[in-house]
C-alpha cells in the first residue's frame, strides 16, 4: 500500500440536498411564493417537462422542484461548515407540505495531493487488490483507478466515489453522498433534520479525509 499523504489542499465543491416525496403536482406550488420567500429570482414553470427550476443570480444557489423530487445545490465555493442553509430553509416554507420518504445529501471536494503526486496511482495503489494479477490478465499496466464504496446500512448508508480529474494530475474529486429513509411530513421537522443530517455529513467528510490521506 502506497504510503499516507497528510498535507492535501481541499477544494470545496457543490453541496446537494435532495428530497424524495409521495408524488405532489406541479399545480400546487405556487411560483409568487418561491419568488417572494426566498432569493431566487429566475423560476420557471415547465409543465411538459414535470419541473420547476429556478436559481438565483445573487447567490450561487439553484436547483428544481419536481413531482417527486426536491433538488437544491449550492455551488459556493467556500468551506462547507460556512455555507448558510437558510434559503435551503425559506424554499421549504415556500413550498406545500411534502410527505418526505428519503433524504440525501452530496458534497462534492476536490483535492490536491502535495508533491504532484499521480491521484490516479495513488487511488490505485490503495484501494485495488491484486493490481499485478488484473495486469497479467489484462495484458497492459493499470496507471489509474476510481474507486465507488457504499458503507452503513441499506436504508442509512454513505456512497463514498473517488476520481481522478485528469489521468495524469495530482487531483481528484472526493464525492460523498449520505442516504436516509426517513418519512417526515411536518415542514420544521423536516427543515432541522435536514440539518442535522448535513452536518453530520460534514463530519464524516472531514474524518474521512483524514483517513484516506
Amino acid at each position: 500500500m502506497a504510503p499516507k499523504i497528510h498535507n492535501v489542499k481541499q477544494f470545496p465543491q457543490d453541496m446537494v440536498i435532495v428530497l424524495l416525496y409521495d408524488p405532489k403536482p406541479l399545480e400546487d406550488v405556487s411560483i409568487d411564493a418561491i419568488r417572494n420567500q426566498t432569493s431566487f429570482d429566475v423560476i420557471s414553470y415547465i409543465a411538459e417537462q414535470g419541473v420547476i427550476p429556478f436559481k438565483s443570480t445573487k447567490t450561487a444557489v439553484q436547483g428544481s422542484f419536481q413531482t417527486t423530487r426536491l433538488e437544491f445545490i449550492d455551488k459556493n465555493r467556500t468551506p462547507f461548515e460556512h455555507r448558510d442553509t437558510k434559503v435551503f430553509k425559506n424554499l421549504l416554507n415556500s413550498l406545500p407540505r411534502l410527505s418526505v420518504k428519503a433524504i440525501g445529501i452530496n458534497l462534492f471536494l476536490n483535492i490536491k495531493l502535495e508533491e504532484s503526486r499521480n491521484a490516479g496511482q495513488y487511488i490505485r495503489d490503495n484501494f485495488l487488490k491484486n493490481g499485478s494479477t488484473f495486469e497479467e490478465k489484462l495484458g497492459s499496466p493499470i496507471f489509474a483507478n476510481s474507486i465507488r464504496l457504499f458503507y452503513g446500512k441499506m436504508d442509512n448508508h454513505f456512497d463514498l466515489r473517488l476520481t481522478p480529474l485528469q489521468l495524469e494530475g495530482d487531483e481528484l474529486n472526493m464525492q460523498l453522498h449520505y442516504h436516509r429513509d426517513i418519512h417526515i411530513v411536518d415542514t420544521q421537522k423536516l427543515i432541522s433534520t435536514a440539518r442535522n443530517f448535513l452536518k453530520e455529513e460534514k463530519q464524516e467528510l472531514k474524518k474521512l479525509v483524514k483517513i484516506l490521506f
